[in-house]
This record gives structure tokens, sequence and C-alpha cells, in this order.
């Protein structure tokens, strides 16, 4: 599965029960003799969660995909792998997430390697993990990397990430029918790097895509990415937002009820060294021309800061990544964290959670909320010197 090291980490909170009942909280690591494991979305499902990441098995070099179900206590129900072999399998590496369909079933956007190329896959199955289809994704570029996706009006979906093209990038967005068919697909680019992050449909029926630019072989040249499409996707603007003389972070977008849009990044406030910075959330309200009606900074300042997915809720948006648990080089640790926004895009409250103490690095790759009106949270725990756990 995935090369880089990723655990997985779950962990619930949910808010008091009425009539007095006191709340219900587990803070779990799980590992079932995965010595590399890792999480990347997690979304309820009826009597629990399912969480899906990427697992290298023991004395194998591939790696698949893993999805874990656990009851609404934290007690393991299944995993089960899914892949083959001589491939392996990539999450989306940020703002990748399962979704619900719109006939109530599940469907994830990634990337498969095999021993020729890279290209993209989408893959639609039942809370119970039945598939019902999976379709591949190639397109003119050396390799097609897929990221994330969401739904459309139609039923088809819409599916963002990047190609590869003589060592550099450009983003990519592909639609699909409702059975995963490709109807057609838009790349953009300069003569640096694009990345697509993640992508929503427009009231007007074009697509948002949220994602970065970078110059590789450049420090703090990273700087947030907003793209604007018709309903074909042709281009219609392109945006620019962050420091440009410090690495921002990726911009993942989401629809404000007043049909403006959101865009949530980490803001880089002063460079550290050439691969380290402080950084800050910045929450911006843009309207459909990409202007800026405001932009404001939220939460700590804090070294190495990445924000990692956004979901919108009936009544705000859940945030959800890790930071350092400092702004200073001499001491520091990661810890996931998650914030609230509301509707009017203020901050209701931000968390730090860690596993167990700060001899722990702990991460968050996705935040979904519960029925209970509490969240569940995934990504990974990693004691010191340690492999990667489920959280």
């Amino acid at each position: 599965m995935i090369k880089k090291n990723i655990a997985l980490i779950l962990f619930v909170l949910f808010s008091v029960y009425s009539f007095g009942q006191e709340p219900i909280y587990f803070n779990n690591i799980y590992s079932n003799n995965y010595s590399d494991i890792g999480g990347n979305s997690v979304i309820e499902v009826q009597n629990g969660y399912l969480g899906f990441g990427a697992v290298h098995f023991p004395n194998q070099t591939e790696q698949y995909l893993i999805f874990l179900k656990i009851d609404d206590l934290g007690n393991e129900l299944l995993w089960t792998p899914f892949g083959e072999e001589n491939h392996n399998y990539y999450p989306g590496t940020g703002g990748g997430k399962i979704i619900y369909t719109n006939d109530g079933n599940l469907a994830i956007a990634f990337h498969i390697a095999d021993s020729e190329t890279v290209y993209g896959c989408l893959f639609k199955f039942t809370p119970d993990l039945d598939t019902l289809w999976k379709k591949h994704y190639y397109t003119e570029a050396e390799w097609t990397i897929i990221q994330n996706s969401s739904q459309t009006t139609d039923n088809g979906f819409i599916l963002v990430g990047e190609v590869l093209q003589n060592q550099y990038t450009d983003l990519i967005l592909l639609k699909t029918d409702s059975l995963g068919n490709e109807e057609w697909h838009q790349s953009y680019g300069t003569n640096w790097s694009e990345k697509g992050r993640n992508v929503i449909q427009t009231p007007d029926g074009g697509y948002l895509i949220g994602g970065y630019f970078w110059k590789p072989g450049y420090d703090h040249s990273l700087d947030v990415m907003v793209i604007k499409t018709d309903s074909l996707g042709n281009q219609q603007w392109i945006k620019y937002y962050g420091n440009p003389n410090v690495d921002d972070d990726m911009a993942l977008v989401a629809l404000v009820d007043d049909g403006n849009y959101l865009v949530a990044t980490v803001y880089g406030s002063y460079p550290l060294s050439s691969t380290a910075r402080i950084g800050r959330l910045n929450i911006l309200k843009m309207d459909n021309n990409g202007d800026i009606i405001y932009n404001k900074k939220v939460g700590p300042n804090r070294l190495n800061f990445y924000i990692k997915n956004l979901r919108k809720l009936s009544n705000g948006y859940i945030l959800s990544g890790f930071s350092k648990e400092t702004d200073s080089a001499t001491y520091q640790y990661y810890s996931g964290w998650m914030m609230k926004l509301d509707n009017n895009l203020d901050s209701v409250w931000y968390r730090d959670y860690i596993h167990e103490d700060e001899d722990w690095e702990n991460f968050f790759y996705d935040a979904y909320p519960t029925t209970d009106n509490g969240y569940i949270a995934i990504g990974k725990a990693r004691p010191d010197m340690g492999t990667n756990k489920m959280w």
C-alpha cells in the first residue's frame, strides 16, 4: 500500500447523552499483527464505523488497501484487505475520503502502481464491503494519480488528482457516469507542478477544485491554489492564495449556504528551515469569481501545521489534520487536531489529541460527524522508535 509510514488512528469523541447519561469515549489503537498500517478516511455505518487506509503485510513489499470495521464502542468487527500481488495501492494523501453515494452505498477514489505505470481507480461497494464495481482510469500522461472524488447531481462522479508529465505534475479533473465510466477529463498546469486534493460541484453546474502549486527544487514555493471550471471542465479562473514567501498547504473547498465558497488551508507564517515552517489555519470565503469576501486566521501558530480533510456538516464544518505541539524546534511531537466551524465560518472549538503520552507521534487524516452529535477521527499513532499502529 502506501510507501510512506501511515498508521491508522481511530478516535471517537461523543457529546453527553440526554437524560444525564455519561458520555461515551474511546481512544484505541489497533495493529492486528501488521507491521505497517495506516488509515486515511472513516465513516459511520450501521452499528459502527468503517475506516480504510493502507497496509504492508509482513514479508511482503506490496501495499494494499485495508478496511477496518468497529462497533460503536471501538471493538474490532472485521479486517478486510483489498488488492493484488505485484501492485501497490495508494489512498488519497490529503483530502481523500470515503463518501456515501446517492443510493446509500459507498465509494472511494485512489490510485494503483504496477510495474509499468500508475493509474486511477474508483471503487463502489456496499456498507457490508460487497463490491458493486471498480473502474480504472488511464490518460495520455505517464502516470494518472487520483486523490479524491465526490458525487455529482446526475449520479456520476467527479475525480481529482494529478498527472505526471516529464517529471512535473498537472492537476487533473475526470468526470464519470453513474457506473464509473469516464465521460471526459481535463488537465491544468504551468511549467511547474500543480496537484488536486478535493473537488465539489458548484450551483452553476461547474466544479471548484482545491489543491496547491509547487516549484520542485525551490524552498518555500508551495502556494494555495483554487480552480473554477464549467460543467465540462473548461477552466474559468485560477487563484493563488497564501504567503508567497513561505510554504502554505493544500486548499480544501466546500460550499457555503449563501452560495459562496469556503477555502480551508494553512497560512505559512514564517520559515524555520528549508523544509519547516510555522503556520496557522486560514479560513477564506470567496465568491463565484474567486474574489475574497473575507480572510481570517484561526487557532494556534504551530510547527509543521497541516490540514488533511474538510467535511461539511448540517450546522457547519469539521476540519482535521496534525501539527507539532509547539512553535519551537527544540521540543516537538505531533498531535492530531480537529476544529469545528459554524455556518458563518466562525470557530466554535479547536482540540488537540494524542493517544497515550508525548512519546507518541499522533496524526489525524479525517474526521466524520456521528449520529450522537460526536465525531470519529482516523489517522495514525506511533510510539517513539516504534511502528505505526491503528489508533
